[in-house]
Order: structure tokens, then sequence, then C-alpha cells
């Protein structure tokens, strides 16, 4: 096989996506395989030319997700500074619709995300939620009620614990309305007890 000299090195710095700090890339030229290198040039240049296109696909992933996350955090202003309790009703097509991405993109750059907050660690997923208005206007995210009702369990007496029915009307009375049923639910889903399971004799 002749030596490398015999094909001249491709210019890295002009192959490399952006965001591609950190890789080291192996200089092949095309056309090695037409001075001389024969099935090894074809190789070489067929695994740079596949390893090139990965580097381009994930530099348009991570460039999506930035995006997605930017979207999301313009859209929930009050989460930084109050946490989950400010969360406000958003959708994916709420985000598809700023990135102008399909909705399945949004969901498959949010699938399986996470990023770390003043507040902790949050999934993509957690920032959205429905309203709880009927007409599905600006109102409470479901997401917020749920940790409202978290903390009102967490504050109540532990000798007379609030029923379901209670809860329901001091969550009515802060203005997020739910029934008794979707009170229920959605302890369940905080994997609360029943009052009777929670009263401490």
């Amino acid at each position: 096989m002749p030596e490398s000299s015999a094909c001249p090195p491709a210019s890295a710095s002009s192959s490399m996506p952006p965001g591609s700090r950190g890789c080291r890339w192996i200089p092949v030229t095309a056309g090695c395989s037409e001075t001389g290198w024969g099935e090894a040039g074809a190789y070489l240049e067929a695994c740079y030319r596949s390893a090139y296109g990965i580097m381009q696909s994930l530099e348009k992933r991570r460039r999506t997700i930035r995006r997605v996350l930017q979207a999301i955090m313009d859209g929930q202003p009050g989460f930084l500074e109050a946490g989950a309790s400010a969360l406000r009703p958003m959708t994916l097509a709420d985000i598809a619709a700023v990135v102008h991405l399909h909705e399945s993109t949004v969901s498959r750059a949010v699938s399986g995300k996470y990023v770390q907050t003043p507040h902790g660690v949050f999934s993509f997923r957690s920032f959205f939620s429905a309203s709880l208005s009927p007409d599905g206007g600006d109102g409470t995210a479901a997401a917020a009620a749920k940790q409202r009702l978290k903390a009102m369990i967490g504050a109540e007496n532990k000798a007379h614990p609030w029923s379901d029915q209670q809860l329901a009307a001091l969550l009515e009375g802060e203005g997020i309305a739910l029934s008794r049923r979707t009170v229920a639910k959605y302890r369940e889903e905080l994997r609360i007890p029943a009052s009777s399971v929670r009263k401490r004799r």
C-alpha cells in the first residue's frame, strides 16, 4: 500500500460541523481510491462520510433541543422564581408553534431529557401540563394544582387530615376548581394515601 503522503490530508477545520469540540478527524481526502489506495481508500472515505454525517445529525439535534428548552423557559416565566407551583398550562403544540417545528419533532426532542434548575432536576415533559380552565386559557396548570395539593396536605393537622372533599373546597377557595374525584386522582398520582391512612392518633 502506498505511503499516506500519496493522499494529501484533508483540512479538518473545514470539515468539522459547529459544536464538535473535542473531536479529532482522521485525515482522509475524497479521491484517495483514485491515487493508489484502492479498496482501502474507498472504505476510509466511506467511513469518513458516515462519521461526518453523524456529527452533523448530532449538531442539528443539539440545536433543536436548545431551541425547545429556550421556548419552554420563555413560556414558564414564573417557574425559575417560584418553582413548579408557578407552572402555566403548556402543550407540545404551543412549543412547536414557537420553534416552527412539527409537534412530533418537539415530542422526540423532550423525550428522556432532563434539565438542572434552581429548584432541582426536572424532566422536559414535566413543564407540559393541560389547563384546568374549561376554555383552555391561561388558567392553572394541572401540574401546579398537584403541587398546591401536595403542599396543603403537607401542612395539614396530622391528627385531623383533610378529606378529598375538604381539599377540593380549599383549592376552590384559591381559584383552583377541582372535583373531589380529581383531587383523589391527583393525590394518588402523588402517592399520598387517603385521609384515613394519613391520620395520626
